[in-house]
Formats: C-alpha cells, structure tokens, sequence
C-alpha cells in the first residue's frame, strides 16, 4: 500500500493546474481621450503565456490569456493596436466574447496563434477613437512588470 504514495504525491503535484495569475486591467489614453476599440497584448520579455483584451468605450481593458483571466507575474512588453475588424464590418477578435480556459477559446486561440485565419484581404482596420495609435506603442514601447499580487491595474498613456 505505501508503495504507492510517491506516485499519488506526484498526481496531486501536478494537477494544481498552472502558474499563478494576477488580474491585469487598466485604461488606455491617447492625448487624454480613452481609446475604443483596440488591441492591448501583454508578451511576456521572456517568453511564455501572451496575454490579450480590446479596449471598450471608455478605454477600459481586462487581460486574458489562455489559462484564465490575467497573466503570469513577470516584465512585459505592452503592443497597443488598433482593433482589426472583418471586411462586413464585424470584430474578427474570435475570442473576444469567450470565457478564457474554454474549449472554444482554445480553439480559437491555436487558430490564431498558427496564422490558420481568414486571408488578411479579409480585414480592414477598425475606425479607433481619435487618432491613430503612433507605430512605436503598437510595436512594444511601453514595459509593465506584473506582480504577483492578485489584482493590479496598469492604465496605458500613449502620448
């Protein structure tokens, strides 16, 4: 009978599930208006679990990822884009109304994360809210380092 609590010890070990997550949300400005409708991905500096939200109507985020809702402690690069949007004028973000950890959110994001979407000659950019967003925020300027405190807000400024 003993013979066998080394291997429970191992099962109960590792069905803990994953790292720790802490809640990541925020608002992202540009020239002191909230930004509607755009992409804020979190890429750990590492590398590691992305997380992603779009921005609502006030400019208001929630990061998600593939494990949940938040993202791993750690140092990130923070790309701001605008929100991508299908040639009928629909949101092309698949996971955008998913529950993160769902089936059909994993689904989704392999999809995405293997360039298995529709051809780009399908999409057109989204009409953000005031300017458009400077090509330094949508390719990495700003840095956050999360910490592992359960919730943290990160309010974005772009200037």
């Amino acid at each position: 009978m003993f013979r066998f609590l080394p291997v429970l010890a191992i099962v109960l070990l590792t069905s803990c599930g994953g790292p720790k997550l802490t809640k990541v949300s925020g608002v992202v400005t540009y020239k002191g208006k909230p930004q509607e409708n755009v992409t804020v991905q979190f890429a750990p500096d590492g590398g590691g679990v992305v997380g992603a939200a779009t921005t609502d109507a006030t400019g208001k985020y929630d990061i998600g990822c593939n494990l949940g809702w938040g993202v791993p402690p750690g140092s990130y690069t923070i790309k701001i884009k605008p929100q991508v949007t299908a040639a009928s004028g629909e949101p092309s973000n698949p996971m955008a109304n998913l529950a993160p950890g769902s089936p059909e959110y994993e689904a989704a994001y392999k999809k995405a994360m293997s360039g298995g979407g529709r051809p780009n000659d399908q999409y057109k950019p989204a009409k953000p809210s005031g300017d458009t967003i400077p090509e330094e925020y949508q390719n990495g300027k700003l840095k956050a380092i999360v910490q592992d405190v359960g919730r943290q807000v990160v309010d974005l400024t772009i200037e």
